[in-house]
């Protein structure tokens, strides 16, 4: 099985989003939702618990305002959105040739293109379990036609999936990135 993902709005806020993973994690893996808990290792990253005890399943979850984005897999997953936006990219955390690509694109272009470029590097920082602990401008996403590849610090690296889309969300259009990582990363 690849990667389970759910897209959505959940009202209300951490709690709301906390117990929606958990029915997620527990529709997709046939367990018992009570079951079930969520903790965090060291750095943060979500773990998925069975009585008590770690499971095979690798979590990540994202959120913007009311909308979340869910991913389930056996290997190392990463998942983010973002809320369309008009805002100026974030330069400092693209890699050269990420700024390169977006400075050759008419002006008008270059919020959407960053913020594809930013939620995949993000998915692939939290598919690592380090999140924002690593600095974003090592990494280059090359992303076309619903996927990308991971380039980090000049080495190309294996996925299993590399995913770009966008989802509706309300009155406004999400950018949604996975990614799933060979076990052996």
């Amino acid at each position: 099985m690849g990667a389970a993902l759910w897209f959505g709005e959940i009202v209300g806020g951490k709690a709301q989003r906390h117990d929606a993973l958990l029915r997620f994690c527990a529709e997709i893996t046939g367990v018992a939702l009570e079951r079930l808990t969520l903790a965090h290792n060291v750095f943060s990253a979500p773990l998925l618990l069975l009585d008590g005890e770690e499971t095979g399943w690798r979590i990540s979850s994202a959120s913007r305002g009311d909308i979340a984005l869910f991913g389930l897999a056996r290997e190392k997953i990463g998942v983010d959105v973002e809320l369309a936006s008009s805002a100026e990219p974030a330069w400092n955390v693209l890699h050269e040739q990420e700024k390169a690509a977006l400075r050759a694109l008419p002006e008008e272009l270059r919020p959407e293109k960053f913020l594809r470029l930013w939620t995949a590097k993000e998915a692939y920082l939290k598919a690592l379990g380090l999140g924002l602990r690593r600095e974003p401008s090592e990494i280059c996403i090359l992303a076309q036609a619903g996927q990308f590849e991971v380039i980090d610090q000049g080495r190309k690296i294996a996925t299993r999936e590399a995913r770009l889309w966008r989802e509706k969300a309300g009155e406004s259009q999400a950018l949604c990135a996975s990614v799933v990582l060979p076990a052996l990363l």
